[in-house]
């Protein structure tokens, strides 16, 4: 699929990428402003490809900064919505254990524009986690969630039984979260001046990577 998208006559993406196969993760890094978020916007349908084309929005999962989540609803408002609208089904159990898991029972009747970011990015991890959309991209999904949480999520989104039911890419431009995930991923894409180049090799950090 190619790739074009510019802002006022200047060119922010030009390039040609290989989507992944199921139970792929794929790595997207690069220096701020190159335009990943940018990318993964095109991707997922809520901006217009240039090139024309693109993946269907029903078999895409967007998680990034510009939220879906409803502010004036409770957090169990929200999810119950999304379970709804993906016809998602047989999860009663699974959101059990991970509202659990992840400490969120004690906001499940808090609207959401009186919980903390953490808070909201736990929630929309968890929809990614239920959801059965094809191709789930997370836009730096993870900074504002405390280590015990990070840990937790990791072992979530990496359990192999996950992985097979998607297609995965991730944003980061941090290192340890590099690290964590660099040894499940298929490949890590650099956005650079509008152009994607392709890592295979799993021995290079992400300062070696982005160099």
């Amino acid at each position: 699929m190619h790739i074009k998208k510019t802002y006022q006559s200047k060119v922010i993406i030009d390039c040609s990428v290989s989507l992944p196969n199921q139970g792929n993760l794929i790595l997207l890094v690069g220096r701020n402003g190159q335009g990943k978020s940018t990318l993964l916007k095109v991707l997922s349908g809520t901006i217009v490809n240039e090139s024309g084309g693109g993946l269907t929005n029903e078999s895409v999962l967007l998680i990034g900064s510009d939220t879906f989540l409803i502010e004036n609803l409770s957090l169990s408002q929200n999810l119950k919505l999304f379970i709804k609208i993906n016809s998602i089904k047989n999860v009663d159990k699974l959101v059990s254990d991970y509202m659990n898991v992840m400490d969120l029972n004690p906001y499940v009747n808090k609207k959401v524009a009186n919980i903390s970011l953490g808070t909201r990015e736990k929630l929309l991890l968890l929809m990614s986690l239920i959801s059965t959309h094809d191709y789930i991209l997370l836009d730096e999904p993870f900074l504002t969630l405390d280590p015990r949480a990070y840990l937790t999520i990791l072992e979530m989104i990496t359990d192999k039984k996950y992985l097979m039911l998607h297609r995965l890419i991730i944003v980061t431009n941090n290192e340890k979260i590099y690290s964590d995930f660099n040894r499940l991923s298929s490949e890590t894409w650099i956005l650079r001046d509008s152009k994607l180049a392709v890592n295979y090799d799993k021995g290079k950090s992400l300062k070696d990577v982005m160099d």
